[in-house]
């Protein structure tokens, strides 16, 4: 087919207003992965890092991160000796090679072991002349730590001093300037216990989305082929109430769920219990949309199985259920999300560290002095994989069910 012009103009317009659209809605997520895969915790910086470090994937993921820090000191010209901070305690290194440690400075034991590293260069205008050898210091607390240290690391234990000289190439005697290389490892062990946090999300989330499919089906069977007094006058009640925001209730429910606790201990404060019936209460919406869907099903399908002897609950089984697969995917998938990403009830409601769940866990990250962005930037990623893995899995039957309709012939 001969395009003219003109169509081959729209055609290049809408790709590229399709690219457009997509980069800028994708922006945010690619700034987010950047974020997470920076040095340090900065919000501002290139959308490719520059440093890349796996340090806020680690810690995120429940591990401790082992770094690395090197930095070098240049003697002045008049100084016989240089002081630098290890990161285990302070080091001062003379001209002629010999060197001494202090180690009196306390040392956070989740941090052990520190290693650590010194070593001396002889350069001139630029061009390295020589190198000492490197003497390598592993920092321990007790002995099973001192026994366990690699070889060729002089072991320095806390509360000590230690001393030593750094044997000089002989290249050294033309000395036209002196630095002193020294760097150390740290162990950051991980601030926030982030995986028992998303697991508690998954499960809250898998336990409400159940609860409201289940109970939404069932009551909007009811109320689309039962009759009853006042169904309609219910139906409106709940529509209205669906309207409120939900944290309007969240004193009633605070209220509700304390006192029920001394009862019911696993539905108190500060329990998943009490939060997923929390989340059951938004099931109203849910109804309504599900009345809507089994109202374009034809009531001659459930006739004619009543006819053949078919029980209202083996209608309500075997001829509705499997037309509804769509509207179902779409209120479980809703449901999850809403669970997973909901944070005024869960904030309210539970308290405790190992029960929170990452919504309101991650906020432990912006401190008043500092806001541990990469940290949080990895968090964030995690959090949206289970929506990701939920909406991948029930894609297919929210594309098969829509295609085929509510009527199969």
């Amino acid at each position: 087919m001969i395009k003219t012009t003109s169509v081959r103009a729209r055609v290049w317009a809408t790709h590229a207003f399709l690219i457009g659209f997509s980069a800028l809605v994708l922006f945010p997520l690619a700034m987010i992965i950047s974020i997470s895969f920076r040095e340090g915790n900065f919000a501002r910086g290139n959308l490719i890092p520059q440093n890349f470090t796996l340090e806020h994937w680690t810690l995120a993921l429940g591990q401790t991160y082992v770094g690395t820090r090197n930095n070098a000191t240049v003697f002045s010209p008049e100084a016989e000796s240089v002081r630098a901070s290890l990161g285990l305690g302070r080091v001062t290194v003379e001209r002629d090679g010999s060197w001494a440690l202090d180690v009196q400075t306390s040392v956070n034991p989740q941090h052990f072991p520190l290693d650590s590293h010194i070593q001396l260069t002889n350069f001139q205008a630029g061009t390295e002349l020589a190198r000492s050898e490197r003497i390598d210091f592993r920092l321990v607390a007790n002995e099973e730590q001192a026994a366990a240290a690699p070889e060729g690391k002089q072991v320095v234990r806390v509360g000590e001093q230690h001393q030593g000289q750094i044997d000089l190439p002989d290249e050294f005697a033309r000395i036209g300037g002196l630095r002193l290389n020294y760097g150390v490892a740290f162990h950051t062990p991980p601030p926030f216990p982030v995986l028992t946090w998303l697991w508690n999300s998954v499960k809250v989330a898998f336990s409400s989305a159940f609860l409201i499919l289940g109970l939404a089906t069932i009551s909007a069977y009811a109320f689309a082929r039962m009759r009853f007094n006042h169904k309609t006058t219910i139906l409106r009640g709940m529509l209205i109430l669906q309207m409120f925001p939900p944290f309007l209730a969240l004193v009633a429910l605070y209220n509700l769920f304390d006192r029920l606790g001394d009862y019911v201990p696993w539905l108190g404060i500060d329990t998943h219990g009490a939060y997923i019936l929390a989340m059951v209460g938004g099931i109203s919406l849910m109804i309504w949309m599900i009345i809507g869907y089994f109202s374009t099903i034809d009531v001659s399908l459930e006739e004619a199985a009543a006819m053949d002897g078919a029980t209202p609950w083996q209608t309500f089984y075997r001829i509705l259920l499997p037309l509804s697969v769509p509207i179902l995917a779409v209120v479980f998938i809703i449901s999850f999300i809403n669970a997973i990403n909901e944070f005024a009830l869960a904030s309210a409601l539970l308290r405790s560290t190992d029960k929170l769940t990452l919504a309101v866990g991650s906020t432990n990250y912006f401190h008043p002095q500092n806001t541990l962005w990469g940290n949080y930037a990895a968090a964030a990623v995690l959090s949206g994989l289970p929506i990701t893995v939920v909406f991948l899995i029930m894609q297919r039957f929210l594309v098969s069910g829509l295609t085929a309709g509510g009527v199969k012939g």
